[in-house]
């Protein structure tokens, strides 16, 4: 666990009339009404990171919308231009289908439907869905004894956009890829954001950090 830091965050995810559009731009007037979170957490240093990514998040009646600001480290927005001509900001490389797109920088979404009242912590099958900058998916099932299946591939989208500001991704995720009908008010379910960093620097940021041992962690 990590010292003062909330292990077991959570969101009241307001719903939208109409679909967002998913062009990585993160239009102001499209997010309106979301609910946002930060305060992701650096796994391996346990302490909040320095460069925040900020979530927000929505729903219609056929998809769960998620949006990711990923700021860049302070020493890079003062020299932006130069970093982005000497060493890149994103490091993309993967481009096949389901292979280990965490290679690269990457957004990881860890979703699991209807969690389980009894339980404290979301423990069952996750689904996770890794995008990287090359807009390639890498996509699996994990049940709670880490076993994982290549075997689901869910139909869902997303784009983004790279500027002075930071890396910019959106996701549509149809609840149709996991089995399940539009969510009833009140309805819980487990999530989880993850931002994967390679280029500039290395690690994995988090915003729900569980316990060692936690089945599916």
């Amino acid at each position: 666990e990590v010292a003062g830091v909330s292990n077991n965050p959570s969101l009241i995810i307001p719903r939208r009339a109409t679909p967002v559009t998913v062009d990585g731009k993160v239009k102001a007037d499209e997010w309106a009404t979301a609910v946002q979170t930060t305060g992701l957490v650096a796994i391996e240093k346990k302490q909040y990171a320095p460069a925040q990514t900020a979530v927000r998040a929505l729903y219609d009646d056929e998809a769960l919308y998620l949006a990711f600001d990923s700021a860049l480290p302070e020493k890079v927005k003062k020299d932006y231009a130069m970093t982005a001509g000497m060493t890149g900001i994103l490091r993309q490389t993967r481009d096949r289908f389901d292979t280990d797109v965490d290679g690269d920088d990457a957004v990881e979404i860890n979703v699991m439907p209807q969690w389980p009242a009894d339980s404290s912590y979301p423990v069952g099958m996750w689904h996770r869905l890794v995008v990287n900058g090359l807009n390639t998916h890498y996509d699996y099932t994990m049940s709670d004894k880490n076993i994982i299946s290549l075997d689901w591939n869910p139909q869902w989208d997303s784009a983004s956009s790279l500027d002075a500001n930071g890396w910019h991704v959106e996701v549509r995720l149809p609840f149709s890829s996991f089995g399940v009908a539009t969510p009833k008010p009140g309805e819980r379910w487990g999530l989880n954001f993850i931002r994967i960093w390679q280029a500039l620097q290395s690690g994995r940021e988090a915003w729900r950090v569980a316990p060692e041992g936690t089945p599916g962690y």
